[in-house]
């Protein structure tokens, strides 16, 4: 029943729609399943990432609609839904250093995914410092996103200057 509705996000948003609501149900129903903590920390901070870019999109691209927001993570949809109540863009920066430990200047949308990316990151590492431990997995696996997303981006960007290419790169 949880998933429920597929059709009818096709119907109003397309493909789009159907993604994101897999995407939302998927990860609210995970951090509920009673996982390994290290994994349930991971999904959790997943979770929050994603609500900020999409707090970040709302105020960039002057949304009219508030964005859906996931359950599940650390950071409460309220918190979010009364950033918009305030019209508090400033908060972005704040909201993803509080949760990344990034400090980012001026956030537009590649300095704002790659503090996100580098937030996980740098949790990943931490939690893989257990040589037995199921961190040393998930951190091995992360890092194999980020490289198949770095050489994606300087295969697109192949064209690009280098400064362009090099500042969506997550190091």
């Amino acid at each position: 029943m949880k998933f429920s509705g597929l059709s009818r996000a096709f119907d109003v948003s397309g493909l789009t729609g159907v993604e994101q609501q897999l995407m939302t149900t998927y990860l609210s129903v995970t951090v509920q399943a009673g996982l390994h903590p290290v994994m349930e920390r991971f999904f959790r901070r997943l979770i929050d990432s994603r609500n900020i870019m999409n707090l970040y999109k709302y105020f960039r691209l002057e949304l009219t609609a508030a964005p859906p927001f996931i359950e599940g993570g650390d950071v409460p949809k309220e918190r979010f839904k009364e950033l918009i109540g305030r019209q508090d863009a400033a908060a972005i920066a704040s909201l993803v250093r509080e949760r990344t430990g990034v400090k980012i200047e001026n956030p537009d949308p590649t300095q704002v995914e790659s503090a996100l990316y580098k937030g996980m990151t740098r949790h990943l590492r931490k939690e893989g410092r257990d040589p037995l431990g199921t961190g040393l997995i998930l951190d091995y696996l992360w890092r194999c996103s980020i490289e198949a997303r770095n050489l994606s981006v300087l295969l697109s960007g192949r064209d690009l200057e280098r400064e362009v290419v090099s500042a969506e790169l997550v190091q």
